[in-house]
């Protein structure tokens, strides 16, 4: 049976059922939910001021200064991302959890190409209290690095 014949005879469910599996195969869609952007075998802590908190799907972003002698301006600027706002919620977040202004101490998994930032796993607030990130992405790091921490 020639394919365009075959198309014609399928029905709109399959139809549209074979376009999800096509777009669930997408490279797209897998590398939404990567994280080989990370460095899994090495956690970093870094303490600086919150600069700005992307409070919007698909995922959080704290971005820092943290001191840094090297820059003219005396600070480089961290990008550090977590899990989606429902996600985030659902741990007990809310949008003021992290204020802009406020000093942190974070640890997170580095970007792998060296960029300042990375997958944030917690953050350490100048009272003591800590903010952990997205528990289900720091589970699945934590499988594929073999556990390290």
């Amino acid at each position: 049976m020639a394919p365009l014949v075959a198309l014609e005879r399928m029905n709109w469910k399959n139809g549209l059922g074979l376009c999800s599996l096509l777009l669930g195969l997408s490279p797209a869609t897998w590398a939404h939910h990567s994280y080989a952007m990370f460095d899994h075998a090495h956690k970093v802590n870094v303490t600086g001021t919150v600069a700005k908190v992307e409070w919007s799907n698909p995922h959080i972003f704290i971005w820092m200064y943290v001191p840094d002698r090297t820059q003219s301006s005396g600070y480089s600027l961290y990008a550090l991302e977590s899990g989606s706002v429902n996600l985030l919620l659902r741990q007990g977040w809310v949008r003021d959890t992290v204020r802009v202004g406020e000093k942190l101490s974070v640890d997170y998994y580095p970007l792998k190409d060296g960029r300042n930032g990375g997958a944030f796993i917690q953050a350490t607030h100048s009272d003591g209290s800590v903010s952990v990130g997205d528990r289900t992405a720091n589970q699945i790091i934590d499988a594929t690095a073999g556990g390290t921490r």
